[in-house]
């Protein structure tokens, strides 16, 4: 098995891996543009994310994260990192910011669902693989009915099939590029410390900004995760998840294009379908029951 020695390769498959996540986390959240989109604003949002990739990934490797238990752990890291440092949403409605959308959404659902099992299920037998890709974008599609409640006016379909499909590209291109990546990500100490540092300062900046003192609670969450997942670590480094064929990986777009059909077509047939809070709230009731159960685990074991 191939290591990512060098820095290059590593700031690849974070670049990468920011890609799958920004599509995730943004575009089959949000379901598309509440506005006309800015030159660079999904340039940079990729960044952001794949920054926070980066420092996940580095994070990951130190921690010697396996399973999707500590994988949803560790995006739970990523939302908060997203939702506290590079925005401020998680200040905005607490508590119940702390588990929406950091561990509901980024966590379960981009991390686990449309990294982890997306890309692995490019190995599953096909007819499984598309049934999969069908569900997500049925309930990705449930989800998005409720924007007309919020937003009134919606966009021209093609803005929203652009925004779906055409960047929803961005997933399989990922992660063919991944195929062609080294699979092991190595722990790195310094670059660890230089990331944490950045990210670390970054939040300062605006804690000290602000003076809220609801910016602890960033801290207050994340330690305490980093103290779960050493307790559930074997080692050190972080092994991706296996490569796939291009072609199993291009028809991730079934998933982009049944949220896109079924979003549109049912803003214009209906207005009053209010999706967001049972799935909220059911994500999150999941969310927080994985995180309960590995914290209980956690305490169990031995030192």
């Amino acid at each position: 098995m191939t290591t990512a020695d060098s820095w290059i390769t590593r700031i690849a498959i974070a670049l990468a891996v920011g890609a799958i996540m920004t599509v995730a986390s943004e575009m089959l959240f949000y379901a598309t543009p509440e506005q006309a989109l800015q030159p660079f604003e999904i340039p940079l949002t990729w960044l952001f994310y794949a920054y926070t990739s980066y420092v996940c990934l580095a994070l990951g490797a130190w921690l010697g994260v396996r399973g999707w238990v500590s994988l949803f752990l560790l995006g739970s890291i990523f939302g908060w990192i997203i939702e506290g440092v590079v925005v401020t949403t998680v200040y905005g409605a607490l508590p119940f910011t702390i588990p929406f959308t950091a561990m509901s959404w980024h966590a379960l659902i981009s991390a686990v669902l449309v990294f982890a099992v997306v890309r692995n299920s490019a190995h599953w037998r096909l007819s499984r693989q598309i049934l999969l890709l069908v569900a997500l974008g049925l309930s990705f599609g449930l989800w998005a009915q409720f924007w007309v409640i919020e937003r009134g006016t919606m966009p021209p379909d093609e803005l929203t099939y652009a925004y779906l499909v055409g960047l929803g590209l961005a997933v399989p291109f990922a992660n063919i590029a991944l195929d062609h990546l080294p699979q092991h990500y190595p722990y790195k100490r310094r670059e660890l410390v230089i990331l944490a540092a950045l990210t670390t300062l970054m939040w300062a900046a605006r804690m000290l900004t602000t003076l809220n003192p609801a910016y602890l609670v960033l801290p207050a969450v994340i330690l305490p995760t980093i103290a779960i997942l050493r307790r559930r670590s074997t080692g050190t480094g972080l092994t991706l998840p296996p490569k796939g064929r291009a072609g199993r990986h291009m028809l991730f777009l079934i998933t982009p294009l049944i949220t896109a059909i079924l979003a549109t077509e049912g803003w214009k047939r209906y207005d009053w379908i209010e999706s967001n809070w049972p799935i909220a709230l059911l994500s999150t009731a999941i969310a927080l029951g994985i995180y309960a159960t590995a914290a209980y685990h956690a305490l169990r074991k031995p030192a």
